[in-house]
């Protein structure tokens, strides 16, 4: 059973509208869960220093990525210079070409998440007057929130 990690806006008079959700296999729910700090079927506010936090360590997870992948496609290189066969050259091309598509994938996933933080971030900026009390909300399988369900 896969658990999502999801946003809600909550309005002035306490109610809350999803937002979006993101499942267990995302790199969103990675960093909620892992390294943000994701309450589980709870809510919690989210701050314009959460959401830089996350954009600062899902960037170093990309900038990762991008250097894993540079290091493949240097090993690729590498490849055609050995003394193997030409069969045993081509199935490493083709393992070391699937792993290039991985990270591929992943660059892209994470670039997009990193995206989709900065518009949540000019959402929180926007909310963030003095005296207004609605504002974006996350959690870890929270169903139909209410404000019992806040947590700091």
């Amino acid at each position: 059973m896969s658990q999502y990690l999801e946003f809600y806006v909550k309005s002035k008079e306490d109610n809350f509208t999803y937002l979006d959700a993101f499942s267990r296999s995302t790199s969103m729910y990675r960093l909620f869960n892992e390294d943000v700090g994701a309450p589980y079927e709870k809510v919690r506010k989210m701050t314009k220093a959460r959401l830089q936090e996350a954009i600062e360590i899902g960037t170093g997870y990309l900038q990762g990525v991008n250097d894993r992948k540079k290091k493949q496609e240097d090993t690729l290189q590498l490849i055609s210079s050995f003394n193997n066969s030409v069969d045993e050259k081509m199935e490493a091309i083709y393992e070391h070409q699937e792993i290039l598509e991985e990270y591929d994938e992943s660059i892209v996933e994470w670039e997009w998440a990193m995206n989709y933080l900065r518009v949540l971030l000019n959402m929180v900026e926007s909310m963030s007057y003095e005296g207004n009390e609605a504002g974006l909300y996350y959690g870890i399988e929270v169903g139909n929130p209410t404000v019992d369900d806040i947590v700091e």
